[in-house]
């Protein structure tokens, strides 16, 4: 496949479901890059986490789905997870720790499923999706300390960078959001559930990193 065609050259795109191009200016384009700009910012956080310096401060945990009993360690590398260790649906890990570079790579695969939904596909996100994420969030709410309001980004370099995903996140999802609520796409519940869960799980990814590097984080003054 070639990597360029020249169809979009006068400013016009197609999708899966489109009969006809449309401008790469309309609302349904700028949500899809967006989802684009998300993904692979994403990627660059996720490479950060596993590697040089973040990597002895990025944490790995073990859930429980039972009682949800957390254990931090330090990531050397994302091979050491296998994706056969996890089951997805009750998010447990059979001796396994979930690393951030895992869990980040499992929201990379599962806005490719957003994306291909907002392009008219019947893939979509699922109930156990959104779960998962909250099972996230959860397991790292017992490892750091409670959150006592407004946190100023730039702790560590990569609580930074997942920082600055999380807002680039909360974009997103109100182009998401927009592209249903003007009924030019039809999400399902849990699409939208999950575009407003990443946010929480990448703040929460955010204050980990900090708390792991041993950073205290900084409020704002308001002075």
């Amino acid at each position: 496949m070639a990597l360029y065609t020249g169809k979009g050259d006068a400013g016009t795109t197609k999708v899966i479901d489109s009969k006809e191009r449309f401008s790469k200016a309309s609302r349904l384009a700028e949500a899809l890059g967006s989802l684009d700009e998300l993904n692979s910012f994403i990627g660059l956080c996720k490479i950060k986490a596993s590697s040089g310096q973040a990597a002895r401060h990025s944490p790995m945990f073990r859930l429980r789905s039972d009682e949800m009993r957390t254990r931090s360690h330090f990531a050397s590398s994302l091979d050491e997870i296998k994706s056969e260790d996890i089951d997805s649906e009750s998010v447990r890990v059979n001796g396994k720790e979930v690393s951030v570079s895992y869990i980040l790579h499992e929201v990379q695969e599962n806005l490719f499923i957003v994306q291909a939904q907002v392009a008219g596909s019947d893939k979509k996100i699922v109930k156990k999706k959104v779960t998962q994420a909250e099972r996230y969030i959860n397991t790292i709410e017992n490892i750091i300390p409670p959150i006592k309001g407004f946190t100023i980004a730039g702790a560590t370099e990569l609580s930074a960078l997942l920082d600055v995903v999380r807002t680039i996140a909360r974009r997103t999802e109100r182009r998401v959001v927009l592209l249903h609520d003007t009924k030019e796409r039809k999400l399902t519940k849990d699409t939208l559930a999950y575009m407003n869960r990443l946010s929480s799980l990448l703040f929460a990814l955010a204050r980990l990193a900090s708390h792991q590097a041993g950073v205290k984080e900084r409020t704002p003054t308001y002075r």
